[in-house]
């Protein structure tokens, strides 16, 4: 079915200049859909904002695996506006992407190449979007415009976050036919890839070539999708930007120093006055985040996500070392200061760094006893106040995002010859003492220049990414005969490609001894359950 309504793609743009247009009309199984024409470079992009994908999860679908959109409409749907964000904490909600809010908030937005030929038509590489925040916030409002230019078809996709989308409860759990709760937010990507399959060849995409990736929390929701059976065969390639391990909070076991799931949720309820699932799912949505923003740490509202036997059989990490994730091909990487904004936006940032070099071996022989000699040689003191010297924030990098990389692709290599791991490391002066930090890859993979002036080394990275990404999604393999040879990742020779001073650049064997150290700690903490965390946010921030 998908495949024949790929004929029925009657994309028309009705337009004076390569400008905004309205005029720009897709037909979907549903109904006909009017997008926007765009101009991305010398390309002309259709966009198609705030399409159903699920049934709005509100009221009695409230806490429940997310439903397929089955209701079609008559004449024309405008798809020219994003859909709101789905709820999240009021700390969050005052940014423009997320002052509009609802429950009913399952859309998703597709911007695909114009003037599509016959012989185009349906056979597009298809890239789906994951938001990152945390699983706490976020939401889909991004422009692929000038990715979809390189001839893709991108989608962002918007999925519950919080304790919308990530909460258990025993009576949730009972009327579940699969006697699992929590995961929501996975249903709800899993959905949407559902979506893709059925619908996304009347945009000109593929469903037989579908490329998962995301940033932060999307890339740790791509592991997700990679881990879960419920995604199998749904996509066919995953791409994962500054990705993180954690625990699985098991479902009805206390473990990793926190209360089962739910337990938590049960916790949950009593701090909403609510006796029973029937009064919480009562509850207006704006009551709920008022629950939750009454906890001291909002992390402690919610279990995050859950070991519950249906969405997810084992610990990420497990499914990972023992190759039962779906086998895809895969690309993957880290920025080279991550955590330089992640900790400096905190007013109390300077008080989590040790005092003085004492105040550090004093930490470091806390948390790493035995090994403590060994973090220090790796790990030295940094000086915070001067721009080029990251000592200081290197094993918060590496213990948080690096090893959580090259541990996937370590797996990952086993089993698929095809996995790509990259190192992001251009610096400009728009990034300030940042450098590198958190998510300035997707700034340039997007090209998501506004409020800034990109220097001629970032558009060239822009576009050396863009490319790579693209041939990725089109082939399983970046390589392209312009640009430098990507090598495969492997665990014998860590082949990377570091992009940095406008250029790419291969690499091998990456941060040696430091990925060694983490390793090890890994398995140790692995062992030890006392943390919701593997080797993350185990690293010691060195003094002054």
């Amino acid at each position: 079915m998908a495949r024949l309504f790929g004929v029925f793609f009657i994309l028309a743009c009705i337009m004076s200049a390569p400008a905004i247009a309205k005029g720009v009309t897709a037909s979907t199984p549903f109904g006909r859909l009017e997008g926007v024409a765009v101009q991305a470079g010398d390309s002309t992009v259709y966009d198609f904002r705030g399409i159903p994908f699920a049934r709005p999860p509100i009221n009695g679908l409230r806490w429940k695996p997310a439903e397929s959109w089955t209701q079609s409409w008559q004449g024309v749907r405008q798809a020219t506006a994003f859909a709101p964000s789905c709820m999240q904490p009021s700390r969050h909600a005052g940014r423009d992407d997320t002052a509009n809010m609802s429950e009913d908030c399952l859309y998703l937005n597709v911007w695909t190449p114009a003037n599509l030929s016959a012989d185009k038509l349906a056979s597009l590489p298809v890239m789906v979007w994951i938001h990152g925040g945390s699983l706490l916030e976020g939401s889909s409002r991004m422009n692929g415009a000038s990715l979809a230019s390189k001839g893709v078809v991108v989608v962002s996709i918007a999925y519950r976050v919080g304790v919308f989308g990530y909460y258990a409860h025993p009576e949730l759990t009972r009327e579940s036919p699969h006697r699992a709760s929590g995961n929501y937010g996975t249903t709800d990507q899993v959905e949407a890839l559902k979506w893709v399959q059925s619908n996304i060849s009347s945009f000109g995409g593929d469903p037989r070539n579908v490329t998962i990736f995301g940033l932060s929390a999307g890339a740790y929701s791509t592991m997700h999708l990679l881990a879960s059976p419920l995604a199998k065969g749904l996509f066919h390639r995953a791409i994962s930007h500054s990705g993180y391990l954690k625990f699985l909070q098991p479902l009805k076991q206390a473990a990793h120093g926190r209360p089962s799931a739910e337990d938590a949720g049960v916790a949950f309820a009593r701090a909403a006055g609510a006796k029973s699932l029937a009064q919480l799912r009562a509850l207006p949505a704006q009551k709920v985040i008022d629950v939750v923003n009454g906890y001291k740490d909002v992390y402690d509202a919610i279990p995050e996500v859950v070991l519950d036997g249906w969405v997810f059989r084992s610990q990420l990490a497990e499914t990972f070392a023992r190759g039962e994730h779906n086998n895809v091909p895969i690309l993957i990487g880290s920025t080279s200061n991550e955590q330089y904004n992640l900790l400096t936006g905190r007013d109390d940032w300077k008080t989590v760094v040790p005092k003085d070099a004492s105040d550090y071996r004093k930490r470091t022989e806390t948390l790493y006893g035995k090994n403590a000699d060994e973090y220090l040689a790796l790990y030295p003191a940094g000086d915070y106040e001067k721009s080029d010297d990251w000592r200081w924030l290197a094993s918060m990098r590496d213990s948080f995002y690096t090893y959580a990389a090259h541990r996937i692709a370590a797996d990952s290599s086993r089993v698929t010859p095809d996995v790509y791991l990259y190192y992001f490391d251009q610096r400009s002066p728009w990034q300030g003492k940042a450098g590198a930090y958190h998510g300035a890859d997707k700034r340039h993979l997007f090209a998501n220049w506004a409020g800034i002036t990109p220097t001629e080394e970032d558009l060239r990275v822009s576009d050396i990414m863009q490319t790579y990404w693209a041939s990725f999604a089109k082939a399983g393999n970046p390589n392209t005969l312009d640009q430098p040879f990507w090598p495969r990742y492997s665990s014998s020779d860590r082949a990377f490609m570091t992009f940095r001073d406008g250029m790419a650049v291969p690499g091998r064997n990456p941060l040696p001894g430091m990925l060694e150290f983490w390793d090890a700690r890994f398995h140790e903490r692995l062992s030890e359950g006392k943390s919701p965390w593997t080797v993350t946010g185990i690293g010691v921030y060195a003094p002054k």
